[in-house]
C-alpha cells in the first residue's frame, strides 16, 4: 500500500494587499486540495479559479465550503466583509492542471495556506478523466455507504512529515504495536547515524585543515623581479627565509639579465655553507631555470650570485609541502 501523495503551499501571511496567484503545479497530481483562509479585519474578495490545459484560460471552479451548516458546492465569488476576522475552509474536489487565487482588498489582512492530497492507490476509485486521473468515490468504500464527517484533521495528518504523522496518515493499520516499535526503532537509529557522522565530519574538517591542507598548498616565501643585482656573493634577499613545515622543499625559478653561478647560502646554527646550483656550471643570460631544495627545521636560506654588474629578470621561491 503506497502511502498518500500530498503537497502543502503557503500563499499568503497577513497580506494586506489585492493579488492574484498561481498555485504549485504539483497540485494538479491531486484529487483532492483544502484551501484555508485567516482572514483578520479583512474586508474583500477571493476567487477559486482553474484550467484543465496549459492553454485554457483560468475560471471559477466548484468548491465545497467546510464550514458551512451544508456543504454544498459553488462556484460563487466568496465575498468577506463587515470586516471579517474567522477561519474558513473550501475544498476542490477534482484535478485541475492549474489554480489560482484571486484576492481583492479593501480593508485588513488575509492568510491563505493549501493542502492537496491524492491516494487513487488506497480509496475506492470512479471514472477516469481525460488526463488518465481517476475520480474517488467518496460515497462509499467498497460498497459501503459512509457516514461523513470533519477530515480536517486527517488532512493536518497527511501534512505531517513526523513518525507520528505518518501513523495517523495511514490509519488503524498504524496502530499496531510491532509496526509502531519497529518505526520508532528506525528513527532512533537514523537520528543516531546522523549525530555520528556529524561529528565525524567535524573531526576530518579538523584534522584536514590543521595536519593536511596547509601542506598540499604552496607558501610563498621570496618575490623579485627587474631588480639590479647586488654585489658578488651577497646574499638577493634582505633577511633570510626559515621553513613553515619541515620537512619540505623550495622551488627556486630564477632568470638572470648575465651568466654566473647561482648558490644556495644555506645556515644552520650560525653556520653557513654555499651550494651551487645547476651543478656549478653558469646560468646562461636570459634564460629561466627552476630548482627544487630541500630544507628542515633549524635552516634559513638566501640566494646568492658570482657576478655583480646585470638584472634578476625574476626570482620566485615558493615553500612546497606535498609530494611532487
Amino acid at each position: 500500500m503506497a502511502l498518500p501523495y500530498t503537497v502543502s503551499q503557503s500563499v499568503w501571511v497577513a497580506k494586506d494587499a489585492s493579488e492574484t496567484k498561481e498555485l504549485a503545479s504539483e497540485l494538479s497530481k491531486c484529487a483532492t486540495t483544502v484551501i484555508e483562509v485567516i482572514t483578520t479585519g479583512f474586508t474583500g474578495t477571493l476567487d477559486i479559479k482553474g484550467k484543465d490545459s496549459e492553454g485554457a484560460a483560468y475560471d471559477n471552479v466548484r468548491y465545497v465550503p467546510l464550514n458551512a451548516a451544508i456543504y454544498f458546492p459553488s462556484v460563487a465569488q466568496i465575498s468577506y466583509g463587515a470586516p471579517d476576522t474567522a477561519r474558513y475552509r473550501y475544498c476542490v474536489a477534482e484535478y485541475w492542471y492549474r489554480l489560482q487565487l484571486v484576492m481583492a482588498r479593501t480593508a485588513g489582512s488575509i492568510t491563505v495556506n493549501v493542502v492537496g492530497i491524492d491516494v487513487p492507490s488506497i480509496l475506492p476509485l470512479g471514472t477516469v478523466d481525460a488526463y488518465g486521473h481517476q475520480y474517488m468515490d467518496l460515497g462509499k468504500w467498497a460498497g459501503t455507504a459512509l457516514t461523513g464527517r470533519d477530515i480536517t484533521l486527517d488532512l493536518k495528518a497527511l501534512t505531517d512529515d513526523s513518525i507520528k504523522g505518518l501513523l495517523k496518515s495511514i490509519g488503524d493499520i498504524g496502530a499496531g504495536s510491532n509496526l509502531v516499535s519497529l518505526i520508532t526503532t528506525i528513527d532512533t537509529v537514523l537520528d543516531n547515524i546522523k549525530a555520528k557522522t556529524d561529528n565525524l565530519n567535524v573531526a576530518l574538517s579538523t584534522i584536514a585543515s590543521q595536519a593536511t591542507l596547509v601542506k598540499l598548498i604552496p607558501i610563498g616565501k621570496a618575490a623579485v623581479f627587474n631588480t639590479a643585482l647586488p654585489a658578488a656573493e651577497v646574499g638577493w634577499l634582505a633577511t633570510a627565509i626559515t621553513p613553515t613545515n619541515s620537512p619540505s622543499y623550495l622551488r627556486i625559478y630564477a632568470c638572470v639579465s648575465a651568466s654566473g653561478i647561482l648558490r644556495v647560502a644555506r645556515t644552520v646554527g650560525g653556520v653557513t655553507i654555499t651550494e651551487d646550483l645547476n651543478s656549478g656550471a653558469a646560468l646562461a643570460a636570459d634564460a629561466a631555470y627552476m630548482f627544487s631544495v630541500p630544507w628542515r627545521t633549524g635552516d634559513s636560506i638566501n640566494i646568492r650570485y658570482s657576478v655583480t654588474s646585470g638584472t634578476i629578470n625574476r626570482l620566485l621561491i615558493d615553500e612546497i609541502g606535498g609530494a611532487e
